[in-house]
Formats: structure tokens, sequence, C-alpha cells
């Protein structure tokens, strides 16, 4: 497990590049935080036991590849949890994304 953040710098820093509201951003929040880490996306699958597609597909901001449904939010969640993030510190992010998904409940 990564220490927690100090989210307030990196939401300075991190949050005024990216638009929340778009699937892409999402993921190139998460991939910046992980890189910041200096974590391996397979460091991360053995950590949340998700699937490296799974992770690839959130980076990418393809939720049209996740199983859906409450499982988005799940891996999402479980993704941002093991690089330190809170819930709350990407609900900006993850909240308009995935209420927005075909069929994805938030």
């Amino acid at each position: 497990m990564r220490r927690i953040i100090d989210i307030p710098a990196v939401t300075k820093y991190l949050y005024n590049r990216y638009d929340p509201s778009k699937p892409c951003e999402l993921g190139v929040f998460l991939k910046h935080v992980r890189e910041f880490h200096q974590v391996s996306l397979a460091t991360i699958c053995k950590e949340t036991r998700l699937q490296h597609s799974y992770l690839e597909a959130i980076e990418k901001g393809e939720f049209h590849n996740l199983p859906g449904g409450i499982f988005n939010k799940s891996f999402v969640l479980m993704y941002a949890k093991a690089l330190g993030l809170r819930e709350t510190d990407i609900a900006l992010f993850y909240e308009p994304v995935l209420s927005d998904r075909d069929g994805v409940v938030a």
C-alpha cells in the first residue's frame, strides 16, 4: 500500500490539468499518480487482484472494456486506493464519468 498522497498538493497540480468529465482524463490522472509513485501495472495487479487488461482499460478511459455496472466503480476505487488515493479524492473524476456511461451505475 502506498502512503496517502498529499492530495491538496496533487489536486492543485493535477486536477487543474485534467477535465474530470472525460473518461480518458480519469485514466490519465490515475496513470500519472501511478507513475509519480514509480509503480508498475503488474504491482497494482498483484495488490488489487484486478486483471492487467482492466487496469489498462481504466488508464485509457475505455470503460466499455470493463465488466460494467457497479464493477466499474469498484475497480476504479480499488486502483485509486492502491495508489494511496481516497474515494473522496477522485470523486470529481469518477462520478461524472461512471454515472454517464451506457448502463453504468455509479
